[in-house]
This record gives C-alpha cells, structure tokens and sequence, in this order.
C-alpha cells in the first residue's frame, strides 16, 4: 500500500526535523528514519491507534518522540495528515 503525504504534513516533518537538528544532527537524521519507518508500518499499528474527531481519521504515537502521526487508510493508500507535536494521545 502507497503512502501519500498531505502538504501540512511535509512541512510539519520538516519543522520537526530541523528543530532537533538545531540541538543534534546526528540525533535528528536518527529520528526522521524512525518516524519514516513508523510512518511505512502504518498500516499494521493500526490496533495501537486512537480513532480521533471521526471513524476514518486515526492517530499513532510514536514510541520514544513527543510525536503523534494523524493519518488515514484508504482503500490504496495510507494518507498522512499531519505529524503532531506533544503528548496528544494516550500512551
């Protein structure tokens, strides 16, 4: 299954990535894979999800980042919404 990037959700990716990278680099290339490889697997966490605001839209926290994926599956695609900053689930 394809993943499909919403443009807010580039930009928040990218925000998030240059503000570790301002304290570490190295640590921030090492936590852009790991929300990549979170991001690709989607699909399959999605029993660790938290269905939000309605029954399409789900959010996954991320393990060991104050991060949170907002996404949705499609029938061909996973389609993410937006990386959310803090603690905006349950862990």
């Amino acid at each position: 299954m394809r993943t499909v990037w919403a443009f807010s959700s580039i930009d928040s990716l990218r925000s998030v990535h240059d503000e570790m990278a301002a304290l570490e680099k190295a640590a921030a290339e090492f936590a852009l894979q790991h929300i990549l490889d979170q991001v690709e697997q989607l699909t399959s966490l999605m029993e660790t999800s938290v269905a939000v605001r309605d029954t399409e839209t789900r959010e996954y926290r991320i393990k060991g980042q104050p991060l949170a994926i907002a996404y949705r599956v499609r029938a061909d695609a996973v389609e993410v919404l937006a990386l959310l900053q803090g603690a905006t689930v349950n862990d």
